[in-house]
């Protein structure tokens, strides 16, 4: 899951700029410089691929008296440069850009792990050009002396960013700000009356990654319209980070007063399961209503949650135009309009690099013959129940694109399923092989399943399917009468953006002399075929996981009862300098799967090669960029499954593989 929340820092905060004071004189002991056209500040630091060698989608150079960030990118409108930075944020609590041309908008982020979600901006995109200054400390909540990824980008239009570019002549840390200030400040609260707040401030159109959230939201006056700026996806949101307090705000109340197409409201918390939930799905509705959040979220206290309000033209590949318009948004003690619950849940959501299931499913075929199964939504999720007494299996279905060059994994949260009830999903289309592709086996356990289309399909590119959703006995019962299973996610996903986070692994081990199992360098050596590996250190202690190998497949599975995490282990030797590749394909993952390099020359004895994901396919990495080591070096690879803290325990969840290689460098 991507997160939801970025940073929070005080009720509907939000950038403001502000203008200060701006000094003649600069004391030049008050200064860091991490770029400086006249001090020969070498830029070759800066690096345009991320750890698994995927490109950044921007370029760094100097030319004259200024660097230059460029995008190279075809498909995204974002990209960035980045740097690994040490600030003494006590001592040096500004950072202080001087931008000389811009063309297009350009940005800057700050990952840490101590940060909250793992990263934020300290600029979101902008165009204008000048020297500011940004109190870091204040912004990032950190203090002392901190490892940060700083990261400036430049921002396109559509999905690419070829065009844009931005030059600074400086780049520095001071103990006081020189430049235009950019601060954050608390928003207007309105108070309208005793217990309702209107909720005021800046909207967000832009994700944290610097892609656009395809909605844009003004205001004239009280009223504020939100329309559609896609001409690429039918759904878009403009969103804000905020501190609820549930306790006393137990209703959100919305007046809409005119609508194109369809409307909707989203909630994301970290404590959502799944990330978010609808508070309305979409609808066409028009009038004063409100939502009971409290019960809709389940949160009873003061919570950071994002809103995020948008429109839909679920007929449609755009949402361009596609407008609501609205004149109170605030949050009540007790309901002024018309009471609504969430009937209909997964629609097209605004989450970046996913794909939510939206539109009316149907339980009848074309030619009014029942489709044997029926779909009911309600606020425990979406229950698919069979209704054949004949036929073993039924589904409800729908027709749908995706576009298979963009979304590669099918994601189903199921929460329940009955005993003798299987779940299963078929896509339907001439352009299938037999007119179908069924994508994975029948599912019978609850929890999230991620299916690799690359496994089921052959096809690329923007496909329109039907899509089935069914209920099956798997023949062990004549019919499918009763039988159902009950989902509170669906949804097609994409590649994510590359992890900027630098967080601890969910493990570190003491650090050990690590003792040789396999003497193979082979340029091609499969850790699944040829590695011995372990579920016990040395001590005898367990590492929270066990492997089995069975028909070429990796499975690493939990059983640890009280913790979040474990894993497995392999020491081996690598020619850093001629296989530093390594590369895994991952098939299936029940939360979250990672690998560590233990070496006695890594900071504190470890690095982390794969942070907590739950993507699938192949993934390669530059060990020798990742770690820096080179020649033949002695080291421990530990492959581990977590939950990160979706649940106490890990025992149960696996990560399934079919190929971990070393491989020769390019």
């Amino acid at each position: 899951m991507k997160k939801y929340i970025t940073s929070v820092f005080a009720i509907f905060t939000v950038f403001v700029t502000i203008n200060s004071v701006v000094y003649c004189s600069v004391n030049e002991s008050d200064l860091i410089y991490i770029f400086h056209s006249g001090k020969a500040k070498d830029i070759s630091s800066w690096k345009a691929e991320w750890e698994d060698g995927s490109k950044s989608g921007a370029k760094i150079y100097t030319s004259g008296k200024k660097a230059f960030i460029k995008g190279t990118s075809e498909e995204k409108p974002y990209g960035v440069v980045y740097k690994d930075v040490e600030i003494d944020f006590s001592a040096y609590p500004f950072l202080e850009i001087k931008v000389e041309e811009t063309k297009g908008k350009w940005y800057i982020i700050a990952g840490a792990p101590e940060i909250k979600g793992g990263w934020m901006h300290i600029q979101p995109p902008m165009d204008e050009k000048g020297f500011f200054s940004y109190n870091i400390k204040d912004i990032t909540k950190l203090k002392g002396i901190k490892y940060v990824r700083l990261q400036l980008g430049v921002f396109g239009k559509e999905d690419s960013n070829i065009e844009s570019r931005m030059a600074f002549s400086e780049l520095r840390l001071s103990k006081k700000a020189y430049g235009k200030e950019r601060v954050i400040k608390k928003a207007e609260v309105i108070e309208e009356e005793e217990g309702v707040y209107k909720i005021a401030g800046e909207w967000n159109d832009h994700w944290g990654n610097g892609a656009p959230s395809d909605a844009a939201i003004k205001y004239d006056g009280d009223i504020g319209t939100i329309t559609g700026t896609s001409k690429k996806i039918s759904y878009g949101v403009v969103y804000k980070d905020m501190e609820i307090d549930f306790a006393s705000y137990t209703f959100l109340e919305i007046k809409v007063e005119e609508v194109s197409d369809k409307w909707y409201i989203i909630m994301g918390s970290e404590k959502i399961k799944g990330g978010w939930t609808h508070v309305q799905a979409p609808t066409d509705e028009k009038g004063f209503f409100s939502y009971n959040i409290k019960d809709i979220t389940n949160f009873n206290k003061a919570e950071a949650v994002r809103l995020q309000l948008g429109v839909v033209r679920e007929k449609d590949s755009n949402n361009f135009g596609s407008k609501m318009v609205f004149s109170e948004l605030r949050l009540s003690g007790k309901p002024h309009g018309k009471k609504k619950s969430t009937e209909k849940a997964e629609s097209a959501a605004g989450d970046a690099g996913s794909h939510n299931i939206a539109g009316e499913w149907n339980d009848c075929w074309g030619d009014g013959s029942s489709s044997d199964a029926t779909i009911k939504y309600d606020k425990d999720g979406i229950t698919v129940t069979g209704t054949s007494e004949k036929q073993h299996y039924g589904c409800v279905y729908r027709d749908i694109e995706a576009d298979f060059n963009k979304y590669d994994t099918i994601m189903i949260d199921i929460k329940s399923i009955s005993k003798l009830g299987y779940a299963y999903i078929i896509l339907k289309g001439d352009q299938f092989e037999g007119g179908y592709a069924r994508i994975g086996s029948a599912i019978k356990k609850s929890g999230e399943h991620f299916f690799n289309l690359k496994d089921y399909i052959k096809i690329s590119g923007k496909q329109k399917f039907e899509l089935q959703l069914g209920i099956t006995t798997e023949g062990k019962t004549t019919g499918n009468k009763g039988e159902f299973f009950t989902f509170t996610g669906f949804r097609f996903k994409g590649k994510e953006v590359p992890d900027i986070s630098m967080g601890e692994p969910p493990t570190a081990e003491p650090k050990k002399s690590v003792k040789t199992s396999s003497e193979k360098m082979s340029p091609k050596f499969d850790l699944v075929i040829e590695g011995k590996w372990a579920d016990k250190m040395e001590d005898g202690s367990i590492t929270g996981a066990t492997i089995k190998i069975i028909d070429g497949k990796a499975i690493i599975t939990g059983n640890s009862p009280n913790s979040m995490f474990g894993s497995v282990h392999t020491d081996i030797k690598i020619n850093f300098d001629e296989s530093p590749i390594l590369k895994i394909n991952v098939l299936d993952v029940t939360r979250y799967w990672y690998i560590i390099m233990h070496h006695p020359d890594l900071p504190e004895g470890w690095k982390r090669i794969q942070y907590d994901t739950n993507e699938l396919g192949v993934k390669t990495y530059n060990l020798k960029d990742i770690t820096g080591l080179s020649g033949i070096q002695q080291i421990r690879l530990q492959v581990g499954v977590s939950t990160q803290e979706e649940a106490p325990t890990n025992k149960g969840d696996k990560v399934v593989f079919s190929k971990l290689t070393l491989l020769e460098a390019e």
